[in-house]
């Protein structure tokens, strides 16, 4: 107690043990209250320890983002399809099929990202001998390329026959025909100039002719003529081994084709050396032994000024 009094009287003397203890006890019980409170931050003491492992946790992230953006990269280049490293062809039996894929127009190590099927298909059917084509791409780089020849069914002339074009069975002029191959199919002669890549309704109903004849048993036909609307020759027929020229007029020639059947079977020595069978004529077929020039008028009714019928 006297000590005491004496260090109230004299505060450079400082606490006593006792009250150093009881200062460091209430402080340590303020400090835990507030912790429980949530009022005081926890201070965490850095060891050398704990900088280590955090160090070593610091550098395992960093690895790991290495190493899963270098996985990434080779996924995404595993699933990037290859650049482009052929073109397989599919449908071809008359045309080249390196032709084919030169007509696709794209080039070897194409980006596949950049192909585009529709422009292809344009190209592909932009050739003469091309009716459709489809595309198909492979993962293995390889490009499919399906296509659909046009398939000639008559060749088709003009007036001068200078030039033969390949019609197909719509009857539309496709592609001119190479010499060796002129005389593989029905000749159509127009009065008039060929016109590639439209459909030519006189060409139609010329190939419909021809089928009809094969339909009637009727010798093939070398060559259909087709005169000037103002001509009334109209349809003119050329047969494989029928020395002369048959005239079938503009209507309903179909019908003229069991006449001239019979007068085939007939055989009949007249028709070797005649020039003309005019099955124009109700009725009546009209033998000449030069033919008359293409356009001339035929009189029906005067049989006195008409050739030998049979």
């Amino acid at each position: 107690m006297k000590r005491s009094r004496q260090r109230e009287s004299n505060p450079a003397l400082g606490p006593t043990r006792a009250e150093r203890r009881a200062d460091a006890r209430r402080t340590r019980a303020m400090s835990h209250l507030e912790r429980v409170r949530g009022q005081a931050p926890r201070h965490t003491r850095h060891t050398p320890h704990a900088l280590r492992n955090a160090a070593v946790a610091l550098a395992a992230v960093g690895i790991g983002w290495f190493v899963g953006s270098t996985w990434k990269q080779e996924l995404q280049t595993f699933q990037r399809p290859p650049r482009l490293q052929s073109i397989a062809v599919q449908g071809a039996r008359q045309l080249d099929p390196a032709d084919i894929a030169a007509a696709a127009g794209i080039p070897r190590g194409a980006d596949p990202a950049e192909i585009r099927s529709d422009v292809v298909v344009a190209n592909l059917s932009a050739h003469q001998w091309i009716e459709a084509a489809h595309t198909l791409q492979l993962p293995t780089g390889a490009l499919v390329v399906g296509v659909v020849e046009r398939r000639p069914a008559v060749r088709v002339t003009g007036p001068t026959g200078n030039i033969v074009h390949f019609a197909d069975a719509t009857g539309t002029p496709f592609a001119v025909a190479e010499a060796a191959e002129t005389d593989a199919l029905p000749l159509v002669r127009l009065p008039r100039p060929v016109e590639p890549q439209i459909p030519d309704a006189t060409v139609s109903r010329a190939l419909q002719l021809s089928e009809a004849l094969v339909r009637s048993g009727l010798p093939a036909a070398v060559e259909i003529g087709v005169s000037a609307d103002s001509d009334p020759t109209g349809y003119t027929l050329r047969l494989l081994g029928f020395a002369p020229r048959v005239i079938l007029g503009w209507e309903a020639p179909e019908a003229k084709l069991p006449e001239l059947a019979r007068i085939l079977a007939s055989e009949m020595p007249e028709i070797a050396g005649a020039g003309e069978l005019d099955l124009r004529f109700a009725g009546q077929a009209v033998l000449r032994n030069d033919p008359l020039p293409e356009g001339a008028e035929q009189a029906a009714e005067a049989r006195g000024f008409a050739p030998p019928s049979i």
